[in-house]
């Protein structure tokens, strides 16, 4: 794999990109670090989650999403070593 600037050489999508897990763009790599960082500025002021606006509201949620496929895609990828369990 080429190192790719700011992220190193063997990142998630890259393999995921050999055993043909698509990840939607909007849950993908080169988002995740400026969701954080708005719902680390939200948690600090103490609101609670029903109380957060609907745009942070959205960054959780796709935060949660962007996981959901890291999770999934690196079973993908054992299965694509191992076999389906």
């Amino acid at each position: 794999f080429e190192k790719k600037d700011f992220r190193g050489r063997h990142t998630l999508d890259q393999y995921l990109e050999l055993i043909d897990y698509k990840v939607p763009k909007v849950h993908g790599a080169g988002k995740t670090g400026s969701r954080l960082t708005k719902i680390r500025e939200m948690i600090s002021t103490g609101r609670t989650f029903d109380d957060w606006p609907p745009s942070i509201k959205s960054h959780w949620t796709k935060l949660l999403a962007h996981n959901m496929h890291d999770c999934f895609g690196m079973k993908a990828i054992i299965d694509a070593i191992n076999g389906p369990s």
